[in-house]
């Protein structure tokens, strides 16, 4: 495993000394050690430290605060601030730049070392975190099904698949309320969903409504939906999938099935003529098999000829 590698910026050389001596016998590399903050920021790239020890009062044109802002602006790297301040002032500017310590001045040595440690490990998982996060954005952002976060009326969140399916822009669709993307018919069964979700939390649920494209026409939709915690806040995560065209399908599959239906059963044919009796025509219920078929199957198309039994009948002189 390599060493970890340490940038130490700090212009006191009794404290620098100490902190060196400290490093030394825990094994970590000491990358470089600066004066200023300024020597810091110009070098920080270039060697690119697992970690800096960084002291606030220094002595060049910047202290160790504006330094720090400086470098988590160039580089994401875990800071330690060194200082024997402790005043709400000092504190309140550390705290803006988000770092992963502060050691009051004078510190033990095991104090440096446990605070060093748990600092690695700590960025070591926020790294990890952060690789997870962006895995699972591409994988939403990528996805074929249209994602968002409901809150408070409106989509705090969305994927584009969510704007291509209604027709908006980005920009668009985030200054919507859901009212304005529901049909009637949809905010009803929205409404209906939210209830069951405050009843049972975590309740996953799936149905189908309607949304409005921007162009006004009506699409259909299927909705899974559960309730999560989004930023510190309860949230309803939605996965919204188009199903107008497979409802269509089914409709005319449905349809297709009502119509074979209507050849079922006992059909009454004439033994003489062949034609057939048709039940529902009381005038004349006795029609030409054409068509009995054509009206109950309108896909249906005839062709015609003389079969080889006829011919012989009609044309006896030629078969």
């Amino acid at each position: 495993m390599s060493q970890i590698r340490v940038m130490v910026i700090e212009d006191e050389e009794v404290s620098a000394r100490a902190i060196k001596i400290i490093l030394e016998a825990h094994e970590y590399e000491i990358c470089s050690m600066f004066t200023t903050g300024e020597e810091a920021v110009r070098h920080v790239k270039e060697l690119m430290p697992d970690l800096i020890l960084m002291d606030i009062n220094l002595a060049g044109i910047m202290d160790g605060i504006e330094a720090a802002e400086k470098i988590i602006q160039i580089t994401d790297v875990p800071i330690i601030y060194l200082s024997a301040r402790t005043d709400s002032k000092t504190l309140e500017r550390a705290k803006i730049t988000g770092p992963f310590g502060y050691i009051v001045k004078p510190f033990q040595s095991e104090n440096l070392y446990a605070s060093i440690e748990m600092t690695l490990y700590r960025h070591q998982m926020e790294l990890k975190l952060k690789a997870n996060e962006e895995k699972y954005r591409l994988l939403v952002e990528m996805s074929s099904d249209a994602i968002g976060i409901r809150r408070d009326g409106r989509y705090i969140y969305f994927n584009g698949a969510f704007s291509n399916i209604l027709g908006y822009s980005e920009r668009e669709l985030a200054a919507l309320s859901f009212q304005q993307i529901y049909t009637e018919k949809g905010l009803e069964m929205l409404a209906q969903r939210d209830i069951q979700h405050k009843e049972v939390k975590n309740n996953l649920s799936q149905y189908e409504t309607e949304i409005k494209k921007k162009d006004g026409s009506m699409i259909e939709i299927e909705v899974s939906s559960a309730i999560i915690e989004h930023r510190g806040q309860e949230a309803c995560f939605e996965i919204l999938r188009d199903i107008t065209e497979r409802k269509a399908i089914l409709k005319q599959l449905q349809e297709s099935v009502d119509q074979n239906k209507s050849l079922a059963g006992i059909i009454p044919i004439c033994a003489s003529c062949k034609k057939i009796r048709d039940e529902d025509k009381e005038r004349s219920p006795w029609i030409d098999p054409e068509r009995f078929i054509s009206e109950r199957l309108p896909d249906a198309k005839f062709s015609h000829g003389i079969c080889p039994d006829c011919a012989k009948l009609l044309y006896p002189d030629i078969v």
